[in-house]
């Protein structure tokens, strides 16, 4: 099933896609929640200019279907400023029409070693709480667990982190 799709590396006219795709994870994930009231979390993300910068400044990947040419998953890097041996892994998105055929595993991977490529040894990641055994699966563990509340929502984020 994976070979249904191109990976290639983000570019400037990809960053619509990029953000369309964030909205719609979003959606599929904020309608899961216990409560009625929708949470517009990448609405300020993806209204921020310097986004578009911040999107190709972290070595995304993205997959666009070979067939339709729609963008059904993302993942990204970037170095951490103060621990020049570990990578931050970035905007982990699939698409709720490729929910479940392993593509967020197989972009993660691949994320991984690109920044292996670039001397990286240590990865870490902050994720939503409901993303825990997904990355466990990937050999992260979690190495702290904090509450953010948007509006009157409490959201569980985790740090995460694997050595190479």
């Amino acid at each position: 099933m994976l070979s249904a799709y191109r990976i290639a590396p983000i570019r400037p006219e990809d960053v619509d896609a990029v953000r369309d795709l964030q909205r719609a994870t979003w959606a599929s994930q904020s309608a899961k929640l216990p409560t009625t009231e929708k949470i517009d979390g990448p609405g300020a993300l993806t209204a921020d200019p310097d986004d578009a910068e911040t999107l190709l400044s972290h070595h995304l990947i993205l997959a666009w279907t070979r067939d339709t040419n729609i963008l059904h998953g993302s993942a990204g890097w970037f170095s951490d400023p103060k621990d020049r041996k570990c990578a931050y892994i970035r905007k982990v998105m699939v698409h709720p029409d490729a929910a479940g055929i392993r593509l967020g595993r197989a972009l993660v991977l691949r994320v991984e070693a690109l920044a292996r490529r670039n001397g990286k040894t240590k990865f870490s990641v902050r994720a939503h709480g409901r993303a825990e055994r997904f990355y466990q699966n990937l050999g992260y563990r979690t190495v702290a667990r904090d509450a953010v509340n948007i509006g009157q929502i409490e959201l569980t984020v985790l740090t995460m982190e694997k050595s190479a």
